[in-house]
This record gives structure tokens, C-alpha cells and sequence, in this order.
């Protein structure tokens, strides 16, 4: 009876450890998951930026362009005025 009783006791520690290791495994579970989906919203963050940033640039060298023929037309109608003479 004695061996049976052990026998029971071991039985219901290693059931009461199979539990513990299944929680902890729910737990590892769930915190990977919640790095899954805060992994996920980093990226959409940083392609946000990155599109930003090339929308960005773009603009830039619009601005560029535009600033750059606005130069050109300060300079003809620099040259079209000095043709008048002031009294």
C-alpha cells in the first residue's frame, strides 16, 4: 500500500508539473504574439516613414526645379528692364 500511495503522490506532482510547464508555455505563447504584432507595427511605421521620406525627396526636387526657372526668368526680366532707361 505504501508503494501504491508513493506511487499516487509522484502521479499527482508530475500532473501538477505538466500544468505548470503548459502555463508557462501559454504564457511564451502570448508574449510571442504580442511581439508578432509589435513587430508588425514597427515595420508599417518605418514603410510609413520611408514613403514620407520619398515623397519628401520629391518634393524637394520640385521645389528645386521650380526655384531654378524662377532664377532663369528673374534673369530675362533683368535684361528686359535694363533696356529701359530712368530719368
Amino acid at each position: 500500500m505504501v508503494i501504491a500511495n508513493d506511487t499516487a503522490d509522484s502521479l499527482h506532482k508530475i500532473v501538477d508539473n505538466v500544468v505548470n510547464v503548459a502555463d508557462v508555455i501559454d504564457k511564451i505563447y502570448n508574449s510571442s504574439t504580442e511581439q508578432t504584432n509589435a513587430i508588425s507595427n514597427v515595420s508599417e511605421g518605418l514603410t510609413r516613414i520611408s514613403d514620407v521620406t520619398t515623397s519628401n525627396a520629391s518634393t524637394s526636387e520640385e521645389t528645386a526645379a521650380a526655384s531654378q526657372e524662377l532664377n532663369a526668368q528673374t534673369e530675362l526680366l533683368k535684361e528686359k528692364i535694363s533696356t529701359f532707361k530712368s530719368n
